[in-house]
């Protein structure tokens, strides 16, 4: 939530993700409220995700549970146009693949990556 506005939401574990805040923020004083939700005790979790009941049956469970939010959350500044992705594959040393993702790119606009 921004200034009390729904952004949206993310499910999944350790992958990055972003919102467009820009229709939500005031010229001063915002607001932002992250919420967590872990389902530790009920479905699918990854390979050696902790649950509840580890702590008085540890068994092979190797880690002391815990949950929430685990890496900095922040906001960031990106101009109109940006790069939303980037993948570099090089299946050989003599060549390169490049594949850039932008933001409200333009007709015409253009990416130039010098390979050396």
């Amino acid at each position: 939530y921004l200034n009390g506005q729904w952004l949206g939401n993310h499910t999944g574990g350790y992958d990055g993700f972003s919102f467009d805040v820009t229709g939500y923020l005031k010229a001063n004083d915002n607001e932002l409220l992250v919420y967590v939700f872990d389902p530790s005790d009920d479905g699918v979790q990854p390979e050696g995700k902790q649950v509840t009941w580890a702590i008085s049956d540890p068994k092979n469970h190797q880690y002391t549970p815990s949950s929430g939010i685990w890496q900095t959350v922040w906001m960031e500044r990106v101009p109109e146009t940006y790069i939303e992705d980037l993948k570099i594959q090089q299946a050989s040393t003599s060549s390169v693949s490049v594949c850039v993702r932008t933001a409200a790119s333009r007709q015409g606009d253009e990416a130039h990556i010098p390979v050396r």
